[in-house]
């Protein structure tokens, strides 16, 4: 996964795909035929586009299947930057068990809406629902509290890979199980209240409910022998501007019914300024105050610096900056995005991936794009 940049590129190429709007045309391109057993439908032979963006980014399948849950993931899960992170992350981390070279992505078509739903909803009397019930006894507070909603989504991806027989046929599914970090809920009066939920029980509670989805998934027509990766992420609170984190992965083998195994996920995203920042990643905060005190010298019309830094472990891997201006005319802001650019390079090690976005209330003025050890790339919006 690359930074915001990447995210945008990620979405247009999959709009060009998608649209047939492909900038190389002339490229050949593979019929994709998918056997029946792979699928829970029979459908239009598929088409895979031989141009890929970089090894980073999977091929998709046309035409466009929606998703089985599509669209359900905006009303589940409240963070926009949960969302973005739930996808793209978890995207990532397929790259490991469904390589980019050998797989194809393409959106989930196993889990219903019904099946999220159920999954979802508080466990009833005929025993669906993996949220624990309410007990019926005291105030909601005292059953929120004593039972919060731990479960809030399911997402599917899938990837298809090219069987013996140069037929396409389903490689294995992607799962990512998303938990709350806060329960959001009302009195019998209406008044909001919340009930926060530890990552280490965000983290039991997933591991649990990994155990039944799989069992459920496994009684799928198509779905008894292929691998299934299992990842859980537990979302951040509705109004932090921070996504959250995977905790946690493992792979359930083809034909298997258990999961062999959980590894960590030692990858996260840190805001700065912010006090996780100091007080963990001391040094990248100190070079980012520097960085904003030298903005500040040179443009005092914006409103302050913002950035948002990827860690594989503690190690700082990419770094999005957004800096907000005071728009005065187009060679004022050439001049700041070249001092910008200059700043760029003298605080942030050649290693890390860096991009700045320079906006004005109206739009985006201009772009710092700089990939590991390369000069940077400026745009000028025009």
């Amino acid at each position: 996964m690359k930074r915001q940049t990447a995210f945008i590129w990620i979405v247009a190429a999959l709009v060009f795909i998608v649209t047939g709007c492909n900038p190389v045309l002339d490229q050949e391109q593979e019929e994709v035929i998918q056997t029946p057993e792979d699928q829970q439908e029979a459908s239009a032979p598929s088409i895979i586009p031989t141009e890929q963006i970089s090894a980073s980014f999977y091929r998709t399948v046309l035409p466009f299947q929606p998703g089985k849950a599509r669209g359900l993931i905006t009303s589940a899960v409240i963070n926009r930057a949960d969302i973005n992170q739930l996808e793209t992350g978890l995207m990532r981390l397929s790259q490991e068990p469904f390589p980019t070279d050998t797989h194809f992505y393409q959106e989930g078509q196993y889990i219903t809406t019904e099946d999220v739903q159920t999954w979802t909803g508080r466990k009833n009397e005929e025993g669906e629902g993996l949220n624990p019930p309410l007990s019926g006894e005291g105030s909601l507070e005292e059953q929120n509290t004593e039972s919060p909603r731990y479960l809030s989504h399911v997402l599917e991806q899938n990837y298809l890979t090219k069987n013996d027989s140069g037929d396409y046929a389903l490689g294995g599914l992607a799962i990512g199980i998303s938990m709350n970090s806060v329960h959001y809920y009302a009195q019998e009066d209406g008044y909001p209240r919340e009930t926060e939920i530890s990552r280490a029980t965000a983290l039991a509670k997933g591991k649990e409910f990994a155990d039944v989805i799989l069992q459920d998934l496994r009684q799928k027509e198509g779905l008894s022998e292929v691998p299934i990766l299992f990842t859980i992420f537990q979302e951040a609170p509705r109004n932090s501007v921070q996504p959250g984190r995977f905790l946690t992965q493992g792979t359930a083998a083809s034909g298997k019914a258990s999961i062999d195994g959980w590894a960590n996920v030692e990858t996260y995203h840190v805001v700065f300024p912010s006090t996780e920042a100091t007080n963990n990643h001391f040094d990248d905060a100190e070079k980012m105050t520097l960085f904003e005190e030298d903005v500040s010298q040179y443009f005092t019309n914006y409103v302050g610096v913002i950035g948002k830094g990827f860690y594989r472990g503690d190690e700082l891997q990419q770094l999005e900056i957004d800096i907000p201006i005071q728009f005065f005319g187009k060679a004022e802001t050439i001049g700041f995005t070249q001092y910008v650019s200059g700043l760029v390079q003298e605080y942030f090690p050649n290693y890390i991936d860096v991009e700045v976005n320079i906006t004005s209330l109206e739009r985006p003025e201009s772009l710092i794009v700089r990939e590991p050890n390369q000069e940077p790339f400026i745009h000028i919006y025009q």
